[in-house]
C-alpha cells in the first residue's frame, strides 16, 4: 500500500509547556502528536466517518533529537503509514524549519463513536487516506 498524503500541523508552544530546564517538557510532545493526528483524520475523512469513528492512542514511541524553546516555530508533519484491522500506525516528525526536533511512531485504535468499542476500519475509510491505492483497485487492510 502506498503512503497516504502528508499533513502539516503548526505547533503552539505556551509558557505552561516549558519545564525547569527552560525547554519544552517531554510530555508536551504527546499533546502535539495527538492534536496533529486528530487534525489529519478530520482533514481527510468524510464528515460521516468523523461522526461515526473516534481514535484512541494505544502507543507512542518518541525519539527526542533536539530541545524546543518557548519562541520556536514548530511544525508537526504527520503521515499515516498503514492501517491494519482496527489500528492506524502514524509517523509524526516535529520540526523547527529543517531541523528534526522529535520523531514519533504511534499506534491508534479506531472505535465506533456510538458504542465506544474497537471496530475494523472500513475499506472506504482507508481509501480516503490512501487515494493512490484506491485508484488501483479495492483497498484491503493487511491482516
Amino acid at each position: 500500500m502506498t503512503c497516504a498524503q502528508k499533513h502539516e500541523c503548526p505547533v503552539t508552544i505556551g509558557p505552561e509547556d516549558i519545564d525547569f530546564m527552560g525547554h519544552v517538557n517531554n510530555a508536551t510532545y504527546l499533546k502535539w502528536v495527538q492534536a496533529a493526528v486528530i487534525a489529519h483524520w478530520r482533514s481527510v475523512a468524510s464528515p460521516a466517518a468523523v461522526a461515526a469513528y473516534q481514535w484512541l492512542a494505544l502507543r507512542h514511541e518518541i525519539t527526542y533529537r533536539k530541545p524546543a524553546f518557548l519562541r520556536d516555530r514548530l511544525m508537526a508533519h504527520v503521515v499515516l503509514d498503514k492501517v491494519k484491522r482496527e489500528s492506524a500506525f502514524y509517523d509524526t516528525t516535529i520540526r523547527r524549519g529543517d531541523e528534526v526536533i522529535a520523531e514519533v511512531k504511534s499506534r491508534w485504535c479506531c472505535i465506533e463513536a456510538a458504542s465506544r468499542l474497537p471496530v475494523r476500519v472500513a475499506d472506504e475509510v482507508v481509501a480516503m487516506f490512501f487515494p493512490e491505492a484506491a485508484e488501483a483497485g479495492p483497498v484491503s487492510t493487511p491482516g
